[in-house]
């Protein structure tokens, strides 16, 4: 993939700026998992960015579901395991992000599923899209979501200096979203 990328910077004075999003260990949309090829991506990537000095921004997603509807199929979290993914090479993406993108790149929660809201209790997905659930949350359940998805990137290894709000998440509540992400940063990053 590296070798069929060249960019052409004018006399070298604009920067390669990259917003990668919805980033997951996996392609997990559908029935069929595929993990090899987001290792293969992730490692051809990286190559990229050292290759070009590119910087920028990751959303990555903390908690995997296949995207199955009606019923999608939890898989798991980053940081305890996914579901037909080796322990092994779950840490291995984990250290490529870390040692190789991090550096240079914001990593952040695309919230926690990007697909269906989640039960914080049981782990169980909801039949409610996270966007549209999130919109009729109060600024207490919101900030308990958001540091969630704040606390597993955490526990990898990866703080993250924000949150990106998949679809619509929170549009409805603006300003209760708002205070969710600065209370949930404080309370797991230590952000004054």
């Amino acid at each position: 993939m590296v070798n069929m990328v060249r960019p052409d910077l004018p006399k070298l004075k604009v920067p390669i700026c990259l917003l990668v999003d919805d980033w997951t260990v996996g392609d997990v949309w559908q029935e069929e998992k595929d993990f090899d090829r987001s290792w293969e991506f992730i490692n051809d990537f990286a190559d990229l960015v050292e290759q070009y000095e590119i910087r920028g921004k990751i959303s990555f997603i903390p908690y995997l579901s296949t995207y199955k509807s009606p019923n999608p199929l939890p898989l798991g979290r980053i940081d305890t395991g996914i579901k037909g993914l080796s322990p092994s090479r779950l840490r291995k993406f984990i250290q490529v992000a870390k040692e190789r993108l991090l550096p240079v790149f914001d990593i952040s929660p695309e919230v926690l599923t990007h697909t269906q809201a989640l039960d914080l209790e049981t782990e169980r997905l909801l039949p409610e899209s996270e966007w549209s659930w999130s919109n009729w949350q109060d600024e207490e359940t919101l900030t308990e979501y958001i540091a969630r998805g704040l606390e597993i990137l955490k526990a990898v290894g990866i703080t993250a200096n924000g949150v990106t709000s998949g679809c619509d998440f929170g549009r409805e509540i603006e300003g209760l979203y708002v205070r969710a992400m600065l209370i949930a940063q404080k309370e797991v990053n230590n952000i004054p």
